[in-house]
Order: C-alpha cells, then structure tokens, then sequence
C-alpha cells in the first residue's frame, strides 16, 4: 500500500501541474500541492483502513498519540521539500509512515525525479527492492553531512543555520549540502549517499520515516528534543548518522 500510494500520488500531481503557493515568515512556502497531496494520501488510507489514525503535516490539529494494541497511526508528509517543489528544483520528496504501539513499523520515501522509491521495516531498508545500509565513513573530517534550519530560526540566537554553518563547516568536515528536504536527505543517510544530516527544528513529520529507514540499515537517529516516541509535537530537531559519526557529532554540538 505504502509503495502504491506513493507513486500514485506523484501521478495525480503531476498531471495537476500545479506550482502555486502562498508565503509566510513563520511556514515558508505551502503549496497548493500540498493540500493537494494530502488529501490524495488521507483519503486512500482513510478507505483502505478506515479504524486508522492519520496524522499530516498540512492537518496538525489531527494530531494523536492515542495509539493502543492493535491499532496504527499514519503519519503522512505531503511534500517534503516545497520550496524545491515549486521551483521545480528536483529534490522533494512523498513520506509515509505506519505507528504502532511500539513506533515506527513501516515507512516509505518517493523521490519522483529520480524514481527512487525507499521502503522500510523493522528489518531492512530498500532503494527500489535493493537493501542498503548507512555508510561506513568512521571521521567526521571525511563525511558528507548535509544540515538545515527552518524557516522560523533565522532570528534564534542558537542552532540559527550560521551558527550550524559555522561549527560544521570543513575542515571539521568533508562537504556540507543543503538540500531542504528532510525525508529526502534522511533517507540519502541510510542508502549511504550521505554520511549524516543535522536539523535542529525538523518535526516529527521531517523525521519519522528516515529514522526507521536509518535504524534498519545500520545507523542512529538522535532527538535534539525529546524522543520521537511516544509522539508528541514538542519532540523536534535531529541528528541521523551512522554508528561511527553520531558520539562526534554531539561532540561538536556540546563544544567538546
């Protein structure tokens, strides 16, 4: 279900067409496709699994985390990416996630510009039905890291994106990339095409179903906020890498 809702969403919204969006400080960019998306995604879950929870980006006020035995929330991210979306800069992204009482059981990315399709359980990650793990860098000063901060931090006196910049920029590391789209680049951390991504306001949408794809193939997700389960609003910004990178990365942020 998770793979063909996917796709099927990237269909439905490429024969839309639509790159319309409004702009505010606080959100950034929503686009119509958006609401567009999530409406496609919440209605076919809501038809196939009707007893379901469903929990979006683009419909906060549906948020629960009332999830007991034998039932599953949804937790779905429209377009991961937006500002990318509208440019028609191809780095954005489809994300949808299956809760249980225990957390994360399955997740699944779609990167429709490349056609790369993530899936995840509880025991493996796949790109396009090949297993991956996260990378094997063991130095910081040798890894690819990929960060970001949300629209709302420009003006925060700590974890601003200069602040980030500057304690993460080589040589304390090899590259720094920002691609501005969590999913995406949470995923790129547990296929190898980075070796870790540091966000310090992504939401639980940004960070629900990577996590999953980076504990299956081998990696460490890290709350700077709380925990991602149980579910809570208040539990925000990330840090995901592989086994070898996470004690460094901290580091750095303690000012060790």
């Amino acid at each position: 279900f998770i793979k063909n809702i996917l796709v099927d969403v990237a269909e439905y919204l490429s024969a839309k067409n639509h790159h319309k969006a409004v702009y505010t400080y606080k959100k950034g960019y929503l686009a119509d496709a958006d609401i567009l998306a999530h409406k496609f995604i919440s209605s076919a879950i809501q038809k196939d699994f009707p007893d379901d929870l469903v929990y979006s980006e683009e419909d906060v006020n549906s948020f629960s985390n009332e999830i007991q035995k034998d039932s599953f929330l949804w937790m779905i991210d429209p377009i991961c990416g937006s500002a990318n979306y509208i440019k028609r800069f191809p780095f954005y992204v489809h994300a949808l996630s299956v809760f249980d009482i225990d957390g994360v059981l399955y997740s699944g990315v779609y990167h429709p510009d490349c056609n790369d399709l993530f899936l995840a359980d509880r025991k493996g990650t796949t790109l396009n039905g090949r297993n991956v793990n996260v990378s094997g860098v063991q130095k910081l000063d040798e890894a690819l890291v990929a960060i970001n901060c949300n629209q709302a931090d420009w003006e925060r006196e700590n974890n601003n994106l200069s602040n980030i910049v500057n304690l993460f920029s080589p040589p304390i590391t090899r590259r720094l990339h920002i691609l501005e789209s969590a999913n995406l680049e949470m995923a790129y951390v547990a296929c190898g095409r980075l070796d870790a991504y540091i966000n310090p306001d992504d939401k639980v949408w940004d960070i629900a179903a990577g996590s999953l794809m980076i504990s299956s193939a081998g990696g460490q997700t890290h709350l700077l906020n709380g925990k991602l389960f149980p579910l809570s609003q208040e539990n925000i910004g990330v840090i995901a890498a592989n086994n070898y990178l996470m004690s460094a990365i901290k580091n750095v942020f303690n000012g060790d």
